[in-house]
């Protein structure tokens, strides 16, 4: 839904009773558009995927957000190739370009059941860009050598021209996604909303965190996360037990951790990063 709905989630709020001021999830009421968050964290699991796919390469992700509720996203390992292709109706174009703007087109489109990354059906970054008023695609691919860089406006009805240049041979490479989301189109005054926004995102970058083993930023601060079983700790202020378990092909493992309750049944799991 486009329209804001009042919904109860878990956030990252202090702890009032620790004299360090550390962290803990608490349950809260938010009042949201569900859709927004949708878009947004599309391209949170873009750069999430990108390091269950080069899980050695993908080592950190930064995720920010400006006051005008720009939200930037970027990893670093393997670019974004930059290499001519067509779309489905047979229209040539670069790669980054097909990947931000062209329905029915992505890695994730016809993956089998197996799959074990977040992204959904070729949708993700066109659905950011779809509902965003500016959306900017940089990558610096090493494969050809080259910087990538183009914008998309007014929900994919305005498409520049991509900016190509040389890169050097010490640019590491990297992706980055820079968006204004259409915050008119969700009936939202940004400056009114910016502080439930900067809490939703940054409790994704929590999550985001606890699923991956890359270094998480968010507002240019790392998320001090060390084991999934820390994250869920945070959750309870009984005891968590952990343990984990294996697929039989041991490809895909589990973990799971549990803890007394407060007397309600709750339940928060990551899935693919999603």
């Amino acid at each position: 839904s486009k329209n804001a709905q009042t919904i109860e989630t878990y956030v990252l709020t202090v702890d009032p009773e620790s004299p360090d001021q550390s962290k803990i999830f608490t349950l809260k009421e938010l009042k949201y558009p569900p859709a927004l968050m949708k878009i947004i964290d599309e391209v949170y699991v873009n750069a999430i995927d990108h390091h269950t796919h080069y899980p050695k390469l993908v080592t950190e992700i930064r995720i920010n957000i400006t006051d005008e509720g720009r939200v930037i996203i970027r990893n670093n390992g393997p670019g974004i190739p930059v290499e001519e292709t067509e779309n489905i109706h047979g229209k040539k174009m670069y790669l980054p370009q097909l990947i931000a703007s062209e329905f029915l087109a992505g890695d994730n489109l016809d993956d089998a059941g197996t799959n074990v990354k977040g992204g959904t059906n070729g949708i993700g970054l066109k659905l950011a860009a779809a509902f965003s008023t500016e959306l900017q695609l940089k990558t610096a691919d090493k494969e050809s050598g080259k910087l990538y860089i183009q914008r998309f406006l007014n929900g994919l009805t305005v498409i520049e021209e991509p900016i190509i240049t040389a890169i050097t041979k010490t640019t590491k490479p990297y992706t980055e996604i820079a968006f204004i989301p259409d915050y008119a189109e969700f009936k939202l005054n940004i400056k009114t909303f910016l502080k439930t926004l900067i809490q939703l995102m940054e409790t994704r970058a929590w999550e985001a965190a606890a699923y991956t083993k890359a270094r998480v930023y968010f507002n240019e601060v790392q998320v001090p996360i060390r084991s999934f079983e820390e994250f869920c700790q945070m959750f309870s202020e009984n005891e968590v037990y952990a343990t984990s378990m294996e697929q039989p092909s041991g490809k895909h493992p589990w973990e799971v951790c549990f803890a007394v309750s407060d007397g309600k049944e709750r339940h928060m799991s990551i899935v693919n990063g999603v």
